[in-house]
């Protein structure tokens, strides 16, 4: 499917209807204007597939790729084929590669290959931006995908065995990227877990059936995150074997350095001791967990469970089971009694992360719980007492979604009886050199390896970047640094300097950009200008930089340094458009990032939007 800035895929059955509309009902839910709730159906089966429209307001087209070779003779007739009105209820014939067009979208129907196919293995700053893209389409179609990370270890880590591998298991449009040496990543594109599980089994078996050890982890998208950085997150610590953060090892990270960390630690050890109700409020990865958590090794309840529950992960159904618990026999499924978490929690607390998610079936059903501390398993007529303190989080603005009617207010005041904000990290970032330092330490404790030196060039990398997903990503970032140090200390080169450069404040991560040549001096022309030296940034990265980069005095703001980075943002952005003579899809592939990132920075930097080449079309 291709619309207005986006591409996406769907398998279809070898039988059945596919219902395509934008409505969240049908098979293929696409949000664009032009499409009907109810648009068109696919009707498939042994004789072929047909598709019907379905009394659209803007119509459904056909269009037979294999008629764009017209004869003289026959132009008129060629004509009409190549854009055919298929009319309400009446099913017209779809073979491989017809182009079909239902409003502003074009879909194109193609059949399976197998096989080994060459693939290019992308470097990890393309991976990245993929992913950030990735999670930001899946958010707005409702789509599922998954992130693999994959580990061969020994001689057999060669780039061509696992190309070879991962090309039978996978389609093109999955992303595939080297990671660390002998590590690599893949972004399995509109996959539900089934699928996902099953080409992770295909992969792991081709591997072993060529005498490689490999072990992979996965994070399916939204289950275990809806955030890059929680999905790597998440993706690393099953490669590792850990299908939970133990609680020691989230704690043990805690830094507690800048002024208003201080206040809110000391603020959360004042109210430990009660039993009112805590909201933590902060970004994505800024340690809202590991806060709760210090509230409750902080309570008289330390001794008993600190339960927590990932609100976003479940369907409606199935977080009202994890929550209140079920009888056997309640739904198609329930073979046994369920104690559910409140229940499980007796005595301690319990943990609500993403409490912005639920519906506002669930927001009903736990009000009550709040109200009555009673709870009542899903198929059971009488409530059962418990005695639970609770802590939720998330990272909405919930007095917005009151006001827009998404979250109850009367359950919006029930939780937030003490509201507890932390600040992103860009806001700290006095605390970025000792949690860096932290989170080496415990990476290299639980992989049993010597601990690596952080030197100064790559401290100074860090605390110039504005870390959109915050610790949590400042720990992948890490992560990834101890596996490309080796024994050697992490310096700048094993850092992704180039999407740090290219990040402003307050927005998300740019996609890493490769190096773009030197622009070629005239004949007789006078040598370049010495550049001034740029500390923390590899040799390869200096030679994009502009001649006249400015650069901060010692002692000047973090206004002077955002303004030099924003300027070489800037003449990077312009010298890409020159190299590839105005065309944007092409620019933004050479700097690597997303033709959307580029279009939102001409914009922001008042630049003219080139017009669009004839392949851009």
């Amino acid at each position: 499917m291709i619309g207005e800035g986006a591409v996406g895929t769907h398998p279809l059955p070898d039988s059945g209807r596919v219902t395509i509309g934008r409505a969240p009902t049908n098979d293929v839910m696409i949000d664009d204007p032009s499409i009907s709730r109810k648009h068109a159906v696919l009707h498939l089966g042994p004789s072929g597939v047909r598709i019907e429209d379905l009394g659209s307001a803007n119509g459904t087209r056909v269009c037979d790729s294999k008629l764009f070779t017209p004869r003289p003779v026959d132009m008129q007739r060629t004509a009409e084929l190549l854009d055919r009105k298929v009319e309400p209820g009446l099913p017209v014939p779809v073979t491989p590669d017809t182009v079909v067009k239902i409003g502003a979208v074009t879909l194109v129907v193609q059949s399976s290959s197998s096989g080994a196919r060459p693939r290019r293995l992308w470097p990890h700053g393309y991976f990245e931006g993929c992913l950030e893209e990735e999670c930001a389409r899946a958010e707005r179609s409702r789509s599922k995908f998954a992130l693999l990370r994959i580990r061969v270890d020994g001689k057999e880590s060669s780039r061509g065995l696992v190309e070879e591998v991962l090309a039978e298991a996978t389609r093109t449009i999955d992303v595939i990227a080297t990671y660390a040496p002998g590590e690599y990543e893949l972004l399995i594109i509109d996959a539900d877990p089934q699928r996902a599980e099953e080409v992770k089994k295909r992969i792991a078996a081709g591997l072993v059936d060529r005498g490689a050890a490999a072990s992979t982890g996965i994070a399916f998208y939204p289950q275990d995150g809806r955030s890059p950085e929680s999905l790597v997150a998440r993706a690393n610590q099953r490669l590792e074997g850990a299908e939970a953060e133990p609680a020691s090892d989230a704690s043990s990270a805690v830094v507690v350095v800048d002024h208003a960390m201080q206040r809110l630690y000391a603020l959360a050890e004042r109210i430990a001791d009660s039993t009112i109700s805590v909201l933590v409020l902060g970004e994505t990865g800024v340690g809202k967990e590991v806060l709760a958590e210090t509230i409750h090794r902080l309570s008289p309840r330390r001794d008993k469970p600190f339960v927590k529950l990932n609100c976003a992960a479940f369907t409606e159904s199935l977080l009202e089971s994890e929550l209140f618990g079920h009888e056997r026999g309640a739904f198609t499924g329930a073979v046994a009694q369920k104690q559910g978490m409140l229940e499980s929690a007796h005595g301690g607390t319990v943990f609500l992360d993403e409490i912005g998610e639920i519906t506002h079936a669930t927001q009903v059903k736990l009000l009550r719980v709040l109200e009555e501390r009673k709870v009542t398993r899903v198929g059971a007529l009488k409530p059962r007492e418990i005695d639970v303190r609770f802590v939720a989080a998330t990272n909405r603005d919930l007095e917005a979604e009151v006001a827009a009617g998404n979250f109850r207010e009367d359950l919006f005041f029930r939780l937030n009886g003490i509201p507890l904000v932390i600040p992103p990290l860009r806001d700290r970032p006095v605390e970025i050199e000792p949690l860096a330092r932290a989170l080496i330490a415990q990476i290299c404790r639980k992989a049993s390896r010597p601990e690596p030196d952080l030197t100064q060039p790559a401290i100074e990398v860090l605390r110039r970047y504005s870390w959109p997903g915050n610790i949590r990503e400042l720990r992948n970032v890490m992560e990834r640094a101890v596996l490309l140090a080796g024994r050697g200390a992490i310096t700048p080169e094993h850092l992704p300097v180039e999407k740090m450069v290219m990040t402003l404040p307050a927005r998300r991560p740019s996609l890493a950009p490769p190096p773009l040549p030197a622009p070629r001096s005239a004949p007789n022309a006078p040598p370049p200008k010495s550049r001034p030296p740029t500390v923390g940034l590899p040799p390869e990265f200096e030679q994009t930089l502009p001649v006249a980069r400015p650069t901060a005095p010692p002692g000047a703001d973090g206004n002077a340094l955002k303004s030099g980075v924003e300027m070489v943002e800037r003449d990077l952005i312009i010298r890409a458009l020159e190299q590839c003579a105005g065309n944007q899809t092409q620019a933004a592939k050479l700097l690597g990032i997303s033709r959307r990132t580029l279009v939102s920075r001409l914009e922001q930097y008042n630049l003219p939007r080139p017009r669009k080449g004839l392949n851009e079309r």
